[in-house]
């Protein structure tokens, strides 16, 4: 894949879009292994916030990443990424409070 600037931030970092295209494409899972990592910070906060309890958050963080993983292909813009992934980490929260 021939990286534009629209894929590479100023860092030099690929961006989500990149790293998602790569995941989507080419099942590269060290693009995926990124996003993760980039991610999971703010998944966590999110989950918490939502109400999942302390000792269900690293279960429900990592079904999240597998949620995503599983469905990537469904997310049409790459550059949506991160706003499509806290919405999956919404639904996975209110099942998880909602039980």
């Amino acid at each position: 894949m021939k990286q534009t600037e629209s894929h590479v931030s100023h860092g030099h970092e690929p961006t989500d879009a990149a790293l998602v295209e790569l995941y989507q494409t080419h099942n590269v899972s060290v693009a995926y292994g990124m996003l993760a990592t980039r991610h999971e910070v703010r998944v966590r906060q999110v989950l918490r916030a939502l109400g999942v309890p302390e000792e269900q958050l690293k279960r429900v963080t990592v079904e999240v990443f597998v949620t995503a993983a599983r469905r990537i292909r469904e997310l049409r813009d790459p550059h949506n990424f991160a706003p499509w992934l806290l919405r999956l980490a919404t639904s996975c929260a209110v099942s998880v409070t909602a039980n």
